[in-house]
């Protein structure tokens, strides 16, 4: 994941974090086809809100005029388990 999206290798720990989370909310034959997610919790996970990691996002940013544009680029690298928010 790392070499995909052309990311530093000190997010490494991100790009773990990231692909256990998605490994924990995909089906396993060992649980007979649910998921960990599933067998944990009672209710099916929710995926609709997963962008590919370390893909392109544009962050608002106050910074500047007028006139000067109102966002920076940034790197989507997974969720804060803390506060539900994206981590960029």
């Amino acid at each position: 994941m790392l070499h995909d999206a052309k990311l530093p290798k000190f997010l490494w720990g991100e790009a773990l974090c990231h692909a256990v989370f998605v490994k924990n909310r995909t089906w396993t034959r060992s649980l007979k086809d649910t998921t960990p997610f599933e067998m944990l919790t009672g209710s099916k996970p929710d995926l609709s809100n997963i962008h590919p990691w370390g893909c392109k996002v544009s962050v608002h940013d106050t910074a500047g005029g007028k006139l000067d544009g109102r966002s920076k680029e940034g790197r989507w690298v997974g969720f804060d388990d803390e506060s539900k928010a994206h981590r960029i």
